[in-house]
């Protein structure tokens, strides 16, 4: 049944993506194997975006609601399409159907060829040089000589309009240059001919055999790096379903929604603002796609409850295959200019890189994946157009790739940024070179149409984050920015000719150049002063949102974590290839300066376009991955096509050493490229090897992400326990943010706050009712109130992860009572040299739990001397998370645990204390005053006072609501409902990782459920 469903799945998106690929590029110089994976991409773009488009209209026509038999139907329709344009476009031989009229015309290759212009049968020769790996000297002289006749014909076009010349008059020149053209293409085509086939010598003849099966060779190993890309992520399929992350959750319930509802909520009302909804309509190629999957890959499809599991694992085969077609991606860009060495080496090292592989295995079914990779795709299918302007076919297939970026993720402000500067840089540039740029803005023309025709379908969809995107006159930046920039570039190429035309400006070097830079000066002008200065500066405060933490929830969201110029990627993620020395990047920073200096020789003394790009490309995703950890991925990419193009560049200038010198070098380079692959593939080659170990015996960090990070049993029992107590028809659920899309997926309960952090002032308000007290004037009373008239909770969670994550809520909780701030936290991280630092505000350190640490190894005068046989040693009470301070040095703990790991605290003089420490929370490692290491414990304070009340807490953290209920498992009003039959103090005589308390005499309102529509005939139901 699994072979089935992979089959279904695969030609399902082969079929249809296929034949459009065919259609597009079967006349470009790319070869069958680089058609059909795109045409695979296509495959995972149009069926779902049809399905999805149609769900526009399905009020009007019930049948577009979402099902496998809609989804079927339209990958029928894409796939005779497909074969449609293939055929029209000559691209696919349907001769077979026909009746032969005559053995001579009987082959439709012959006939294509007598009715193919002249442009398009060099274009297939062309090709076949190119598929071959032949020498391309010869070839590249005939396109510069065509090139030059272009441009000499285009010059005397324009120079007759000037003039005033007539239609008629120009009509007779534009066809004289046309048999011009062709005349000199039908020789350039002999000779390529005669090259080809019978005017080679038969050593040509061997070598050019020889190119092809290295052709073949080349694309077989490239095939093979796929394959093993898939593999070493999908092996860890079988966790995927508790894999321990958050936003994969929050995604999936998109298509959980598709599957049951038959589209997505534009609102959703399992979070907060509850009344409102929030919009978590993620951007829907994946969700149709896995939403399809799912349909075919279940074997019970009269359930009325969708299977979670099932659903997560076939989820789970998404983030694999773009991470099999990134390595295609980076290869494609990497080979059309530098050929099959640098692009193979680029290939496995995207394959073998820490980073893209944790980014891409199975388990992390976010947008992310597909946001890389569409990143990449739109980089690699418009440097084809870049590098081959007259090619149109190129521009559509940019202009494909670029709307996958805002049809499957949201990751199009870099893609829109990279445009841009690069229309406006390489316009600018062809203009002062006075080179032709026709085909510049033709090119740039179409693609940019293309996107426009995706965007307007897109917009009225409404997905999340869309509605934060600026626009210029109506037009969203990510289109406005692009276009711009192109129509910046045609002013700044076309104004001094339309100046001299009616006579307001006579044409010389310098007085072009006096009007160039002053149209350059009156767009900055705009750009700073005028209204559409706001525009630009939303952009970059959007641009910023998700490259530096602009709010105080950022600051302490991890992937939000900042780098810089020093920071150590190789130990981040990049392994072999990003090597530090003393903790300072230098292989990286070795490699982007030779990459500069290649890039820069390229763009001035080359003339190459495809420079201008990349340096752009490259430099944009080097700002981002030195801004913040989360795109480090997307700059580990960037980078090893940075890597690749310095290879190229050095293959390059060893081939012109004499030849003796050049083998020498060869031999070198090779050998440095494979000792690279083999020592960075050791964290993909453990993926393998560490299959079905145990995990105390995985030592690779790679591994232990696949293999190890998993939700605990425990967290899956208190999960499992509110799916069958609570449920969707229940009060909501209010935990810290990061488990409202568990709450949500596993649960199938409603949280009040979660990872999309639709409202961040209510994660401040949480953080406050969790972390203060009553000298703050919050207590269980007021945290009651708020969960009954505001956020429609009736349950309450905790977790003992809080305590390591206290610095964050303690944060949080303070800016929410404006006792410190974002400002305060970039004023003190200016103190230690970081750009930022939370935790020393005195609001913060009065909420601090108190930690003791104690030597590991203690030495023979740091053992405490009782009157009693109990053996202690001394230890240090530390307050603040951020700076620690000594609060008591006086303790002295026990070094024997009690049955539950417990460890009692003493006074120095031998008298037990009611603090105690868990060996359950061992929170890290402490340097101490002499470089010995120190085990930091969380101190717990046992109750010695009336009612459970603590008489010597030290700081208010022990009589916040967290601690009581956590702990205690009692606050006033409440009563503790998970764990059941729980007595005593949590973390002492207990280990409960997650603890349940139940708002007494609940009166608020229910969480609204949306209705399911009467026309959608599925059995699936949304609750369970």
């Amino acid at each position: 049944m699994l072979f089935t469903d992979l089959l279904i799945g695969f030609l399902s998106i082969m079929l249809p993506g296929f034949f459009l690929a065919l259609g597009l590029l079967k006349k470009t110089k790319l070869n069958l194997f680089e058609i059909s994976v795109i045409g695979f991409i296509f495959g995972m773009i149009f069926p779902p975006m049809l399905t999805w488009t149609e769900s526009y209209f399905r009020d009007i026509i019930h049948a577009f609601s979402f099902s496998a038999g809609l989804y079927n139907i339209n990958v029928i329709l894409l796939t005779i399409i497909g074969i449609a344009i293939s055929y029209q476009q000559g691209a696919l031989d349907l001769s077979f159907l026909k009746k032969k009229v005559s053995s001579s015309k009987s082959n439709s290759r012959v006939i294509t060829e007598i009715n193919a212009s002249a442009r398009e049968r060099i274009t297939h020769l062309r090709k076949q040089f190119s598929s071959a790996e032949l020498d391309m000297t010869m070839v590249k002289a005939h396109e510069k000589e065509e090139e030059d006749l272009v441009k000499r014909n285009s010059d005397e076009i324009e120079a007759l309009k000037k003039k005033g010349a007539g239609s008629e008059e120009l009509e007779h020149v534009k066809k004289s240059h046309i048999e011009e053209e062709n005349r000199l293409i039908s020789e350039h085509e002999r000779e390529e001919k005669h090259f080809l086939s019978s005017g080679k010598s038969t050593a040509e003849k061997s070598s050019s055999s020889d190119s092809r099966k290295w052709a073949y060779v080349v694309w077989g190993i490239l095939f093979a790096i796929m394959l093993i890309t898939f593999a070493s992520r999908i092996i860890n399929i079988g966790n995927s379903p508790k894999y321990f992350e958050f936003d994969p959750y929050f995604d999936m319930l998109s298509t959980r929604q598709i599957l049951a509802y038959g589209y997505q909520f534009r609102l959703d009302y399992s979070a907060w603002p509850v009344n409102n909804g929030t919009t978590d309509r993620i951007q829907p190629l994946i969700p149709y796609l896995e939403a399809y999957w799912y349909r075919i890959a279940d074997t019970h499809p009269s359930s009325s409850t969708i299977s979670t599991n099932l659903l997560s694992l076939v989820s789970s085969y998404y983030p694999p295959i773009t991470a099999a077609l990134l390595v295609f991606i980076v290869f494609m860009f990497v080979y059309h200019e530098y050929g099959s060495l640098p692009a193979l080496t680029a290939a496995a090292l995207v394959a073998t890189m820490p980073t893209l592989i944790t980014t891409f295995i199975a388990g992390e079914q976010l947008l992310e994946p597909w946001g890389i990779f569409a990143l990449f795709f739109m980089v690699a299918a418009y440097s084809l157009a870049v590098k081959n302007p007259k090619e149109k076919r190129y521009a559509i297939l940019a202009g494909i790739a670029f709307a996958s970026n805002f049809l499957g993720a949201h990751y199009y402000n870099v893609t829109a940024a990279v445009l841009a500067l690069y229309i406006l840089v390489q316009g600018i540039l062809d203009t002062l070179r006075k080179k032709s740029s026709i085909d510049f803005f033709k090119s740039n023309g179409i693609m940019l149409l293309v996107i426009i025709i995706f965007y307007v379908i897109y917009a009225p969809y409404n997905a999340t984050l869309t509605n934060r995107i600026p626009s210029i006159l109506g037009i969203p930046t990510i289109i406005g920015f692009p276009l711009i920039a192109f129509i910046a570039a045609l002013i700044f190429e076309y104004l001094p000719m339309y100046l001299e035309k009616y006579k307001l400006l006579k044409r010389t070097t310098v007085n072009d150049l006096v009007v160039r830079i002053g149209l350059l000066v009156l767009i900055l002008a705009l750009a700073v002063l005028s209204p559409l200065s706001k525009p630009i500066t939303s952009f970059l405060a959007l641009a910023s949102h998700f490259t530096t933490p602009s709010t105080p929830l950022f600051m302490t969201v991890q992937e939000y974590v900042t780098t810089g110029a020093g920071f150590n990627f190789g130990s981040a993620g990049f392994g072999v290839i990003g090597a530090a020395i003393s903790g300072f990047p230098i292989t990286v920073w070795i490699i982007l300066v030779l990459f500069g200096i290649f890039t820069i020789y390229d763009i001035f003394v080359k003339d190459s376009r495809s420079a201008i790009f990349t340096f752009v490309m490259v430099a944009v995703l080097t700002v981002a991955g030195m801004s913040e950890i989360k795109y480090l991925p997307h700059f580990g990419v960037a980078y090893i096509i940075a890597l690749g193009i310095v290879i190229g560049e050095l293959y390059i200038f060893i081939k012109k050493l004499e030849p003796s010198k050049r083998q020498i070098a060869t031999y070198a380079l090779i050998a440095i490229i494979l000792i690279a692959i083999i020592f960075e593939s050791v964290s993909m080659l453990s993926t393998f090897t560490a299959y079905g170990k145990s995990c105390n015996n995985v030592t690779n960090v790679v591994a232990a992400t696949m293999y190890c990070n998993t939700l605990t049993n425990q967290w899956l029992n208190a999960l499992s326990w509110m799916k069958s107590n609570i449920g969707p028809h229940a009060p909501r659920i209010l935990a810290w943010w990061d488990y409202g899309d568990w709450i949500n997926w596993f649960g199938n309960s409603n949280a009040v706050i979660r990872g999309d952090n639709a409202v961040a002032t209510l994660d401040y308000n949480v953080a406050a009712h969790f972390v203060l007290g009553n000298k703050d004037g919050y207590n269980a009373t007021r945290l009651a109130s708020f969960m009954d008239n505001t956020a429609q909770a009736g349950y309450l969670l905790f977790d003992n992860q809080l305590v390591q994550k206290w610095s964050a809520l303690d944060f949080l909780a303070c800016v929410d009572i404006n006792q410190t701030s974002r400002a305060y936290a970039i004023s003190q991280g200016v103190q230690y040299n970081q750009p930022f630092l939370i935790g020393t505000s005195p609001c913060e350190t009065a909420h601090d739990p108190v930690d003791i640490a104690i030597p590991e190894q203690p030495t023979i005068n740091q053992y405490c001397s009782f009157s009693n046989t109990t053996t202690a040693v001394q230890g240090l009470a530390l307050v603040g998370e951020t700076i620690p301070n000594v609060l008591n040095s006086s303790y002295c703990v026990s070094t024997t645990p009690n049955s539950n790991g417990v460890l009692d605290v003493y006074n120095e003089n031998g008298t037990k204390t009611n603090i105690v420490l868990s060996t359950n929370y061992i929170l890290g490692n402490l340097q101490g005053p002499n470089g010995q290491t120190l085990l930091e414990f969380f101190a717990i304070y046992l109750p010695n006072g009336p009612n459970d009340t603590i008489t010597n807490a030290p700081t208010e953290f022990y009589s916040s609501t967290y601690y009581k209920g956590f702990f205690f498992g009692k606050l006033p009003g409440y009563t503790l409902v998970y764990p059941e039959n729980f007595s005593g103090i949590n973390m002492v005589n207990s280990s409960n990782q997650v603890m349940i308390l139940k708002l007494n005499n609940y009166t608020g309102k229910l969480p609204y459920i949306p209705p399911k529509p009467s026309w959608v005939h599925n059995n699936y139901t949304i609750p369970g």
